[in-house]
């Protein structure tokens, strides 16, 4: 997709977001739009099912609400990105720069299809509460057996780090 098309649909989404009546929602299902340059861009409930979205510059954008099921987000740039209720059903988030994102009720991660090992997704301010999330097996074992731990226990951290 040309650059300037893409500013154009951004252009009226921005509309669609703030007077509702004017402007039209970002419509960007099955767009290529990989290595975009798409950071701190308002996406919120924009669609963008099925788009390549493969190494794209995403950082700090906001994707709230947006339909990103089936998308190509392998090697983005995620960071610090608000991907709040986004449905990323399908998506493939492969080696996916997460990095201080909010994923709070994000609906249908397969978190299995990216997680080689315990990734900490810091979700929000410092000296608050991480989320930790530990790939398993389909039959509940995990490969990092050295890593042992509780279904549902909580566990805390006095010191972390969270690079």
């Amino acid at each position: 997709m040309k650059v300037t098309e893409l500013g154009k649909i951004i252009k009226e989404h921005q509309k669609w977001l703030l007077i509702g009546s004017e402007g039209s929602r970002a419509n960007l299902s099955g767009a290529n739009l990989s290595c975009a340059d798409l950071s701190g861009a308002n996406l919120s409930d924009a669609n963008l099912s099925r788009a390549n979205l493969s190494d794209a510059d995403l950082s700090d954008a906001n994707l709230s609400g947006a339909n990103l099921s089936c998308a190509d987000l392998s090697g983005a740039n995620l960071s610090d990105a608000n991907l709040s209720g986004a449905n990323l059903s399908g998506a493939n988030l492969s080696d996916a720069n997460l990095r201080d994102a909010d994923l709070r009720d994000a609906n249908n991660i397969n978190w299995g299809k990216f997680l080689p090992d315990l990734y900490l997704l810091k979700s929000q301010p410092p000296k608050t509460k991480l989320y930790a999330y530990k790939f398993l097996r389909s039959d509940l074992t995990s490969p990092y057996q050295k890593y042992p731990y509780e279904i549902g226990k909580t566990y805390t951290a006095e010191k972390y780090d969270d690079n």
